[in-house]
């Protein structure tokens, strides 16, 4: 795993490279838990709708098809408008990752939503959003 930092964009070679992305993303932010979506079938490869303005994700495996929403986002996809994700290189594939900064009791306070590129590498946060209830300790449990 490693991370080219010295260009406009931050790439990574891993899924993994995730974590640390939004550990620097969230700056001044502790994330506390950190999760890979994963498929059902064992892919890590998503094609990604959101709506960052409502909090809304939603991913749908590249293998498989499956669609989940990522999270708590699907409570706000009645509102939401999704819009399909394009990288800069035109790939429409990504590994997603969720980075967590949690209340002292375990519940989720912030949560952030991470891209990686499957052809380029190319590291991003498509969302985050505040999570305003609690019990949310089984958020890390649902990206």
């Amino acid at each position: 795993m490693t991370i080219d930092t010295s260009g406009k964009y931050w790439v990574g070679t891993h899924p993994l490279d995730l974590k640390a992305y939004l550990r620097a993303y969230a700056e001044g932010t502790t994330i506390s838990a950190f999760r890979l979506a994963q498929c059902a079938c064992s892919s890590t490869e998503f094609r990604v709708e959101a709506d960052a303005d409502e909090g809304c994700v939603r991913r749908n495996c590249a293998r498989c098809s499956t669609a989940h929403f990522v999270c708590d986002s699907g409570d706000y996809a009645a509102e939401a408008k999704l819009t399909p994700w394009r990288c800069k290189c035109r790939s429409d594939q990504a590994n997603i990752g969720v980075g967590f900064s949690l209340h002292d009791n375990g519940d989720v306070r912030w949560l952030y939503v991470g891209l990686r590129c499957r052809k380029c590498g190319m590291l991003g946060c498509i969302a985050d959003w505040k999570v305003q209830y609690g019990p949310s300790a089984h958020l890390p449990d649902t990206v």
